[in-house]
């Protein structure tokens, strides 16, 4: 028996970021990456097509206040599963 992949976005500004995580995904095999954002735009975007199972977001995305996007994503997707990252470098 074969569990399903969680289907996940990507979202981050940094392309070196976003590949390092998609890799080490591929590697686990357990999570399988729909898509990467580098903006707000293209995040709503990915989400809408993909209807992911988990959104892992950087708090410094251009373009966007997480306080202001994250409730309205749980309103039209109340399953989705959000995972914000914060890099830092004063922490």
């Amino acid at each position: 028996m074969s569990l399903a992949k969680i289907r996940v976005v990507l979202a981050d500004g940094q392309p070196a970021l976003r590949e390092g995580l998609r890799s080490a995904f591929e590697r686990a095999g357990d999570v399988l990456v729909v898509a990467e954002a580098e903006d707000k735009a293209a995040l709503l975007q990915a989400l809408e097509m993909h209807q992911p199972d988990a959104l892992l977001i950087e708090t410094s995305l251009p373009g966007m206040r997480l306080a202001d996007l994250i409730p309205g994503l749980r309103m039209g997707q109340p399953r989705l599963r959000i995972l914000v990252s914060v890099l830092d470098s004063e922490l």
